[in-house]
């Protein structure tokens, strides 16, 4: 184990909406492997081969040890911890049935050696209190005659090619093992799942959805943000009740290339010259008919559904109408329709449904017209092909918009009452799987998958062409094994036909005398439902009431935290202002300082140039005083020398 810890490589894978829209289901199936080597009573399919190419397989598949976790804003993903990986469930056992015993019964259900299946059709909260993404089962039957094995993964991680890739490697690594493993390992197959592999591939152009699938995908309800609200476990435990509640039963049906030969033919007559008739849309068609037929017949009191389910089907026809219409939703892969999406091996989820809504009263007739089937399965053809990469692109857009568009499309599905979930898998690889002593004698899904579901199946190499179509619809039950008392009928002389007429009516009469019977008690089902209801009420109510308080906590820590950031917020913008006020402050004093040192040498240069004035008038006072002085001085030399001339000539002129 430990060795397989560290081979796994951790990491984390956002689910986006296309994981989301089908995370509520299960892919589940069972194989049957005959023991056809007597030589083999020990080895055959060995434990410890199946164990470590198990463990094997899940290194090149991690995603399938991860933990699904989601968040308060409905985002989920998925957490792969390799020291505390989400190992899946794992169970070996043996049973007294042997092998023949299940092959002369048809493979019946109820032939069964006890529960095979370990999960259902929804996801749900294991004993371990997590969310296995996969789940196996095994149990080798009486003398090593042969061995069934269970395998469920979850859709929150892979789809049915996925699923199939993950099976097909597990048989691949598994025979290698039981060859010895003296050749190499087989090539690695390199599946990616990378979430943004879609985004990669898809077209950048866009047309607008079908105003069906706007209504199925693009109309917000309460009821969907609830969904997407609660958390995985409390959505799986409710999908699982609801399923419970339905009580549908599983039938499956065997079909033959000459009777779908004979049906395209007699539609052939009313179609167009131009129109494909594929086997897929005949039998698309044929299933919605029956599914419609058998609703109408229930919702007029005519069915042959329990009071119980029925009753079930009459409040939800109260609480959200009687439809007129009749939706088929099929499943398509959007890996053939988008340019290199194959290429990229990618095993998340590649599949949609397209709602095809066509009249109650024309599909659920009574007696079909051949020209109501042509109209029908040339109104299926057209939504196929009208799929194209540029719808799938807008579909895309759509569920990805919000973490709680798939909480819509599910809310949507849940209360549209007449409609009919079709999937085609009949390129699925289930009969390639050989583990190393042959592919297995009969692959079916489980006995009950959910009410109104229907599968074409791949069939066995060796049955020639025929298609396996599996439903979950409820219908009348017999209380024996009809077949073998008609074998034993027929071995004590009675013929063919009158051993089916007794047993006809034998079944006929318990039937009414059980029906007359439980018409006036209570039946211990019935008890237990009611106390399973009671219980699941409390267990709501625990779960509402633990929600409410963590609700409440985290409503107070939310308020606690944003009145904290307003306090920090408030306490950076006060010291955003003092820092303001102080920068202004200092400056409004750089300025100040500033403009006083301007002002001081301004002064200073008046100053200078007064001085400047003053010494150059003092200049030129010194100067005009020179020269007043200096025409003084001639002034007074010549009046002196005139005067004393004067004096000369008078002393002269006297002598």
């Amino acid at each position: 184990m430990e060795e397989f810890r560290r081979a796994i490589k951790p990491g984390r894978f956002a689910l986006n909406g296309w994981d989301m829209s089908a995370a509520f289901t299960n892919i589940p199936y069972i194989y049957y492997f005959k023991n056809t080597n007597s030589s083999l009573a020990v080895d055959f399919m060995p434990s410890s081969k199946l164990r470590a190419s198990f463990l094997k397989t899940l290194e090149e598949f991690p995603i399938l040890v991860g933990h699904v976790k989601t968040d308060a804003d409905g985002r989920t993903w998925v957490d792969v911890n390799a020291r505390r990986p989400n190992m899946p469930e794992y169970l070996e056992s043996h049973s007294t049935v042997h092998f023949c015993d299940l092959e002369s019964a048809g493979y019946d259900w109820n032939a069964f050696p006890g529960k095979i299946a370990t999960v259902g059709a929804f996801p749900s909260q294991g004993p371990s209190g997590t969310i296995k993404l996969a789940n196996v089962s095994i149990i080798r039957l009486r003398e090593n005659s042969g061995l069934i094995l269970f395998v469920s993964a979850s859709h929150y991680v892979v789809d049915g090619v996925g699923y199939c890739a993950f099976i097909n490697r597990w048989a691949e690594i598994c025979h290698w093992m039981q060859n010895g493993a003296t050749d190499e390992m087989p090539p690695d197959r390199q599946y990616t799942f990378d979430r943004l592999a879609i985004d990669r591939c898809l077209p950048a152009s866009r047309v607008p959805m079908s105003r069906a699938m706007t209504n199925v995908y693009d109309t917000p309800s309460y009821l969907g943000h609830f969904l997407a609200w609660i958390s995985p476990k409390t959505r799986g435990d409710i999908t699982n009740t609801a399923g419970w509640l339905m009580n549908a039963v599983g039938h499956v049906f065997h079909i033959s290339s000459a009777s779908l030969d004979a049906l395209r033919t007699l539609i052939g007559k009313y179609a167009a010259k131009s129109q494909r008739l594929t086997d897929n849309d005949m039998l698309t068609v044929l299933i919605g008919h029956a599914i419609a037929k058998g609703m109408k017949d229930d919702a007029t009191g005519n069915g042959s559904r329990g009071g119980f389910s029925s009753a079930i089907q009459q409040v939800v026809y109260r609480l959200f109408g009687q439809a007129t219409d009749f939706q088929t939703m099929m499943v398509l892969d959007i890996r053939p329709r988008i340019s290199g999406l194959a290429e990229t091996r990618y095993a998340g989820n590649c599949v949609t449904c397209i709602p095809v809504v066509s009249k109650t009263d024309q599909i659920a007739h009574e007696n079909i017209p051949g020209k109501d089937l042509a109209d029908l399965c040339a109104q299926t053809r057209f939504h196929i092909r009208e799929t194209t990469a540029e719808l799938i692109a807008e579909y895309h857009h759509i569920i990805n918009k919000t973490p709680a568009m798939f909480g819509h499309a599910m809310a949507k599905g849940i209360t549209t009452v007449n409609k009919v979930v079709v999937s085609n898998q009949s390129r699925f690889s289930l009969y390639q799987n050989d583990f190393g002593n042959g592919i297995p004698a009969w692959v079916s899904p489980i006995p009950v998958f959910y009410a109104n579901f229907a599968s074409i199946l791949p069939v066995h190499p060796s049955a020639n062409g025929l298609l396996h179509a599996a439903r979950g619809y409820s219908t009348q039950k017999h209380f024996f094994d009809t077949n073998r008392l008609v074998v034993r009928l027929e071995r004590e002389g009675f013929s063919k036909q009158q051993s089916e007429s007794i047993v006809t009516s034998v079944n006929a009469v318990l039937g009414e005398s059980t029906e007359s019977i439980l018409s006036n008690i209570v039946t211990k089902a019935e008890q237990d439902k009611t106390l399973y209801m009671y219980k699941v009420d409390f267990a709501q109510l625990k779960s509402e009431i633990q929600m409410m308080e963590k609700t409440d906590f985290s409503m107070m820590k939310a308020e606690n935290e944003r009145l904290q950031g307003e306090v920090n917020k408030l306490k950076q913008k006060l010291r955003e202002e003092i820092t303001r006020t102080q920068a202004g402050v200092r400056l409004d004093m750089s300025l100040e300082k500033g403009r006083a040192r301007d002002e001081q040498a301004q002064h200073e240069i008046k100053i200078r140039e007064t001085d400047a004035k003053i010494e150059q008038e003092i200049s030129g006072l010194r100067t005009q005083m020179e020269s007043i002085k200096f025409s003084i001085l001639q002034y007074m030399i010549g009046t002196i020398t005139g005067t004393g001339a004067l004096i000369l000539a008078y002393l002269r002129m006297f002598k």
